[in-house]
């Protein structure tokens, strides 16, 4: 099975439930910024999540979205991170998403294939 990447982004507005989802989504995923996060999975898995996930949300006053990450794309970071530089998101020499620092000091999400 392949597995794709994913930002995962919800937006909760009761505290139980957004306790509850962050928790979910903490054993599930790696969490990126408060409430979003990034999974590496197959799309049976994350149907498997998503459908986790909407039994916990209240549809007409929370959001969840995911959004496949593109192998080959970059993502400027701004600001502080929840992430240490060199911090690798991925196994196995499968591709991997890792923050990397680069020589004006401005941190980039650079996605790398194992050599």
């Amino acid at each position: 099975m392949s597995r794709q990447r994913y930002l995962i982004t919800y937006d909760i507005a009761d505290p139980k439930r957004l306790g509850r989802v962050a928790k979910y989504m903490g054993q599930h995923a790696c969490r990126v910024q408060r409430s979003v996060f990034v999974v590496a999975m197959g799309r049976p898995c994350l149907h498997h999540v998503l459908v986790d996930l909407e039994t916990m949300i209240d549809p007409k006053q929370d959001d969840v979205r995911a959004y496949p990450v593109s192998p080959t794309g970059n993502v400027t970071l701004l600001g502080r991170q929840l992430l240490a530089v060199n911090t690798l998101l991925g196994e196995n020499g499968q591709s991997r998403l890792v923050l990397i620092q680069d020589p004006t000091d401005r941190e980039y999400l650079s996605d790398e294939a194992d050599e």
